[in-house]
């Protein structure tokens, strides 16, 4: 195929940085991108050549919305892998990030359709990807969604704790387990088969330095639940918590928020939750310790095709 005379044997390329900055090059499945759009978008990772004006841009493009969540904001920042899409290798207006674990969202000032046909699009439907968990899509992406077998959509809850460190230190020590922050042995020991060591971060130490975490402890040492950041940026901790199901029912997962809220707000830093809207116990578990709900919005599993 022939464009304005140009060499149609030329072929596009998405960089794919690794975390030690090396790079490999992987054919774009679109050889007419290059052509479409001479400034080709880049995938790029963690740690990777994502400052100045791009990331000032990015930063704009995924927080000027009220609902905006940690775990991609943490991409841009660089704080957690990822891949990043961009319209534009500088000035992006249109972008698309994936997190490690396949959370993902779109954002864009002018919705550049040529971007979304020829990079997302065949993102999305790659072979061998991950399992993708997006975060409230566009009309256009959503259209694309439910149109496509693979994505199932259901709702959440974006809700957010504004309590200050003093309030929310009044409302954990009323806490009948003993709550304390993991180890990196039991973090490596991985009892709740989360692999919180890997789920979004590269390491034990990595989750440590990176994050913050507690855990719920039995008289007997058992642990029974935990609460951790999933993402955290701008000040906003992503709260992700899990209950070991002989222990649920007794206020445990209250009482692990109360600490969390203490533990961050004690940083300077807010806590978010996303919670699917059919999930009345967590979200009685949020409004009881405060939380304020942001909004609703469509969140869709996008399997591996």
């Amino acid at each position: 195929m022939q464009h304005n005379g140009k060499n149609n044997n030329k072929k596009a390329y998405f960089i794919q940085f690794s975390r030690s900055g090396n790079y490999k090059r992987t054919n774009n499945v679109r050889k007419t991108w290059h052509f479409l759009c001479p400034k080709w978008p880049k995938i790029v990772g963690f740690r990777t050549a994502c400052g100045g004006v791009k990331q000032t841009k990015l930063r704009a493009l995924f927080t000027i919305e009220k609902l905006w969540f940690p775990l991609i904001v943490s991409v841009i920042e660089q704080n957690m892998e990822g891949n990043i899409l961009t319209n534009d290798d500088t000035k992006p207006t249109h972008a698309f990030i994936v997190n490690k674990f396949g959370f993902c969202q779109e954002a864009y000032e002018e919705y550049d359709e040529a971007f979304f046909e020829h990079v997302v699009k065949p993102y999305i439907e790659s072979n061998g990807r991950i399992k993708l968990r997006m975060y409230n899509p566009g009309k256009y992406m959503r259209n694309y969604l439910d149109s496509r077998p693979f994505a199932a959509k259901s709702q959440r809850i974006h809700m957010i704790h504004r309590e200050t460190a003093e309030a929310a230190d009044e409302m954990a020590n009323d806490s009948a387990y003993k709550i304390r922050e993991m180890t990196k042995d039991e973090i490596e020991q991985d009892a709740f088969g989360l692999d919180l060591a890997h789920r979004y971060y590269n390491s034990a130490d990595d989750v440590l330095k990176r994050a913050n975490l507690l855990a719920a402890y039995s008289a007997d040492g058992e642990m029974m639940g935990i609460v951790y950041s999933a993402g955290e940026a701008f000040g906003v901790c992503e709260k992700d918590i899990f209950v070991k199901e002989q222990f649920r029912g007794q206020g445990l997962a209250k009482a692990l928020t109360k600490a969390f809220i203490q533990k961050c707000g004690g940083q300077h830093m807010l806590v978010s939750e996303d919670i699917y809207e059919n999930n009345a116990a967590s979200i009685a578990v949020a409004k009881a310790t405060g939380a304020e709900t942001i909004g609703i919005y469509d969140y869709y599993n996008i399997e591996k095709i």
